[in-house]
This record gives structure tokens, C-alpha cells and sequence, in this order.
């Protein structure tokens, strides 16, 4: 499997996965959490499966040229007319945290440059 990135550069497919010590961790946090649960005066409560347990990031990388990347700082296409991302793609990896307010500032970034800059922006 291979995906092509700004300039036809090859990117690495990602496949993601859990190691058998990752899969006993989760099941421990989470059968201690759900023992805590029950001890409470909960009416109550949920856990994730282990695929719900991550954010995928990465495929759309933000730069100056189409040469190095697929957007640039505002998250507009390269190389497709007026085309924007505003999402967890345009992050190279993951953090230690949720991106979800990240991702917010970025798409609230973006769409500042749009509404400031509307009359110039088709090509």
C-alpha cells in the first residue's frame, strides 16, 4: 500500500496496533476503574473498547511548498484550488493529550484566513 504526499513523495501507510502488554494494561485500568465504579453511589457506567482508544493523526503535512508538503500554515491544498483541512491530519504524530482543541484552533485559524482573505483565495 502506498499514498503520495505533496510533490508525489511516497508516505508511510501507518497501521496501528496494541501489543499484548498494552491490551493487559487497558484491561487492568479498566477493570480497577469499573471496581471503583461499583463501590459509588453511581447509577451508571461505560468503558471503551481498545480500538476507541487512540486519535489518528498525521497524512497531511503542513509547510511552504508543494515540494515538501500537502498544505500550507492555514491548512489550504497545495495543489488542489481552494481546498482546506482543518483536522488531526495535518498534525506529523500524536501528542500525549486529546488534539481535539487543537484541532479547533487550527480549523478556527483557518477559517479567519478564509473570511479575511474571501475576494483573493480562488485561483
Amino acid at each position: 500500500m502506498s499514498f503520495m504526499i505533496g510533490g508525489g513523495r511516497p508516505q508511510a501507510a501507518l497501521i496501528q496496533s496494541f501489543g499484548p502488554d498494552s491490551l493487559k494494561l487497558f484491561d487492568h485500568a479498566n477493570a480497577t476503574g469499573m471496581t471503583v465504579w461499583a463501590n459509588t453511589d453511581g447509577v451508571s457506567s461505560w468503558s471503551n473498547p481498545h480500538e476507541a482508544t487512540a486519535h489518528m493523526a498525521g497524512g497531511t503535512v503542513m509547510g511552504t511548498s508543494g515540494q515538501e508538503s500537502v498544505v500550507d500554515g492555514y491548512g489550504r491544498a497545495h495543489d488542489v484550488a481552494n481546498l482546506f483541512v482543518a483536522d488531526g491530519s495535518l498534525f506529523p504524530t500524536e501528542a500525549a493529550a486529546p488534539p481535539t482543541y487543537t484541532v479547533y484552533a487550527l480549523a478556527s485559524r483557518a477559517a479567519d484566513h478564509i473570511k479575511t482573505h474571501w475576494g483573493g483565495l480562488t485561483r
